[in-house]
């Protein structure tokens, strides 16, 4: 037998791990192989992937050797097992391609070692279940929801056999496949599979209450989603209802919190009543959503400060169908404050987290007309942009000149055309630089449009620069490559 070459790794503190696999009999590999996917592990629970990686990488080696001189399903389901660790430390560390590759390979495996049994069938389903995660992260939703489609099979399969068992699988199965087919835009079908999983849930709940009340809420806050795009908005307002109501109940019932869930019921409660043209019921849902997701946003604040954002503009509309949009300008302040103190705590962790919230008020504030006021908040924001833009040069241009694009307008808005200038041709060196990469064109049509005569007056310097800049801008506009945009549907998705 090939030797395996002797392999060694040094954490951090210098520490040396040796496996050292002369020629020898193959139960010796094998008990080395079984002890590299346990330090591999040990490094993935540590947080040291990559050498996580290299062990788990040798194991699956190890059993490769073994099965180049004999076909042993033992050794054939080790390595299965062995790719499957493998794939999993792939996917800690975003390498969701490679995951899927080895994923693949553990799942021919295994279906060259199925039998007719259930428990080999399942089996199999565990794999499927990671490689559609993978495919979810690639983009690739189609194969994601046919896939899914696989796992739902399997398990009706099996709960024919052992329904109690298989129940509660076969329901999250289904609400997954369920949002799988809206991610492709096959919106009915996900609608179809929705109305399972929550009859599903809804007999289970009946059995054991406690245990399967919150998957029932999830049920009907994902079907309220799908209904939502398919303008089933009563349908819709009535599934958001309902969970809300049962997350109340769990969180009445015990110590857990759960106010990030109710928020985002509240807040899909609010934006439907808008649609329906209930402004006043839409203000008094959309201001209980902010007012929940307040207390969430101290230990949630990666999902929390997105969602509140969004919901604060949808209230803010609301306001204004009721002429009374004043407090959205101190909601914004409360925002800032929030994403001050998390900065303050985490520098550099927080940055777009405060820049965000900073374009959201200078925004309001220039809808109010409140110019003066808008101008230090805006300007703010670009500074704190244009250091992201040194310390990665490429990964912000895009916002950056987003940004100093609404900056220029701010300029003009209060009649500075210098500082008007000065802004505009940093948007000239931004947008000469990343073109294609941009998704600005909406705002530079607007600034064009809304101050076209501040632009030939000017005088000198500014008049010159700014002429440029409406003809770059123009440039622009034919050739910009239209990039992903963010949600405007007022919706909270998560």
């Amino acid at each position: 037998m090939t030797a395996v070459r002797a392999l060694t790794l040094k954490t951090d503190d210098g520490l040396a791990l040796e496996a050292e696999l002369a020629e020898s009999e193959p139960a010796y590999i094998a008990c080395a192989a079984r002890g590299m996917i346990n330090l591999s592990q040990i490094f993935s629970d540590l947080g040291e992937i990559e050498s996580a990686t290299t062990w788990a990488q040798s194991c699956v080696n190890g059993w490769k050797e073994l099965l180049r001189e004999t076909s042993d399903d033992a050794y054939k389901s080790e390595l299965e097992n062995s790719l499957r660790a493998l794939a999993v430390v792939f996917m800690k560390s975003a390498r969701w391609s490679e995951a899927l590759t080895v994923l693949q390979e553990a799942l021919n495996i295994r279906e060259g070692l199925k039998s007719a049994s259930i428990d080999d069938s399942l089996k199999a389903t565990q794999i499927v279940q990671n490689m559609i995660l993978c495919q979810f992260h690639l983009g690739r939703h189609a194969e994601a929801a046919n896939a899914s489609a696989q796992i739902i099979l399997a398990y009706k399969t099996a709960a024919v056999q052992n329904r109690d068992e298989h129940l509660p699988d076969l329901a999250v199965a289904l609400g997954n496949h369920s949002n799988y087919l809206g991610d492709c835009g096959r919106d009915q079908e996900a609608l179809e599979a929705a109305d399972e999983a929550v009859k599903l849930h809804i007999e289970l709940v009946t059995r054991h209450r406690d245990a399967f009340l919150k998957k029932l809420a999830d049920g009907h806050f994902n079907r309220g989603r799908t209904q939502i795009r398919l303008h089933k908005l009563e349908a819709a307002l009535d599934d958001t209802r309902a969970a809300r109501v049962y997350y109340e109940e769990l969180q009445a019932a015990s110590s857990r919190r759960f106010p990030t869930a109710i928020a985002k019921c509240l807040h899909n409660e609010g934006t439907i009543q808008a649609q329906l043209d209930n402004p006043e019921k839409a203000v008094e849902a959309l201001q209980a959503a902010v007012d929940e997701y307040r207390q969430a946003m101290p230990s949630d604040p990666d999902i929390v400060g997105p969602e509140i954002s969004k919901c604060v503009d949808a209230l803010r509309d609301a306001r204004r169908k009721m002429n009374s949009d004043s407090d959205v300008i101190a909601l914004r302040l409360e925002i800032v404050a929030a994403y001050r103190e998390l900065y303050a705590e985490k520098p550099g962790y927080w940055d777009i987290g405060l820049a965000s919230s900073l374009s959201d008020l200078a925004g309001d504030l220039a809808g109010l007309g409140r110019h003066e006021e808008a101008l230090p908040v805006r300007q703010e924001c670009v500074s704190i942009y244009q250091k992201l833009d040194v310390k990665t040069p490429d990964r912000y241009q895009g916002e950056l000149t987003g940004h100093l694009l609404v900056l220029t307008k701010n300029y003009l808005a209060i009649g500075k055309g210098r500082e008007a200038a000065d802004a505009a041709r940093s948007c000239l060196e931004n947008l000469s630089k990343w073109l294609p990469g941009m998704n600005k064109e909406e705002m530079v049509q607007a600034l064009i449009e809304e101050h076209k005569s501040q632009f030939g007056s000017l005088g000198g310097d500014a008049d010159s620069v700014l002429s440029e800049f409406r003809v770059l801008s123009s440039k622009f506009l034919s050739e910009a490559v239209a990039g992903p945009r963010r949600s405007t549907d007022g919706y909270s998705q998560s």
